[in-house]
C-alpha cells in the first residue's frame, strides 16, 4: 500500500514522499510508536471499514504492556479527537502501512508532536502556539488538557523526550 491519506481521499504515493524524514528528528522508539498509533487512528477516521483502531491498540499494548498500553492508546485517541473537533480542515497524515511514506512526518504530524514535546519540556507557551496553529486558531483548551493527560499517563515518553528539544522549537507564525 503506497498512499498518502488526506482524510477520506487516498492519493497515489509520491515518488518522493512529502514531509520531514523521521530519521532526522531523532525520535525515541516510544515516540515512533505514538506516531504510529496516531496514524492508525487517523486511518480509522478516514476509512472506518478498515478498523485500524484495532492496530493502534495492539501496537500500544505490545510497546507499553497490558496495563499501560490501553491507557496510552486511549490518551492518544482523546488528544486526536480534540484536535479533530477543533479543526475545520482535514488533518494530513502519512499511511502507517506504506514503507516509503511512513518514514516521513507531514507538517500536521510534526506540529502534533511539537505540542507533545513542548508540554514535556514545560513550555506551555509554545504548546499553546503549536496547538493554535494546528487547530486553526479555534479553541485549544481541550487539546491542551488531553495532551497533558497523555504526557502524564505516558511516563516513558517523558523519560525519552525531556532531554530533547522540540522538533521545531518555536512555531512559525
Amino acid at each position: 500500500c503506497k498512499e498518502l491519506y488526506v482524510a477520506n481521499k487516498p492519493k497515489t504515493c509520491r515518488i518522493k514522499p512529502q514531509g520531514t524524514p523521521i530519521e532526522s528528528l531523532k525520535l525515541s522508539s516510544s515516540e515512533l510508536q505514538i506516531v504510529t498509533i496516531a496514524r492508525y487512528y487517523f486511518e480509522t477516521f478516514a476509512h472506518p471499514e478498515k478498523q485500524s483502531w484495532q492496530d493502534a491498540i495492539a501496537i500500544s499494548v505490545k510497546k507499553f504492556g497490558n496495563n499501560a498500553g490501553p491507557v496510552v492508546a486511549l490518551s492518544v485517541l482523546s488528544f486526536l479527537q480534540n484536535i479533530r473537533i477543533a479543526r475545520s480542515s482535514t488533518f494530513q497524515f502519512n499511511n502507517p502501512k506504506c514503507p516509503a511514506c511512513s518514514k516521513f512526518l507531514t507538517d500536521h504530524e510534526r506540529t502534533f508532536f511539537n505540542i507533545i514535546r513542548s508540554i514535556l519540556n514545560g513550555d506551555n507557551t509554545s504548546a499553546a502556539a503549536f496547538a493554535t496553529i494546528l487547530c486553526e486558531t479555534n479553541d485549544i483548551k481541550k487539546v491542551l488538557r488531553s495532551v497533558s493527560a497523555l504526557t502524564h499517563n505516558y511516563k516513558e515518553i517523558s523519560t525519552y523526550s525531556s532531554n530533547l528539544s522540540a522538533i521545531n522549537r518555536k512555531p512559525k507564525v
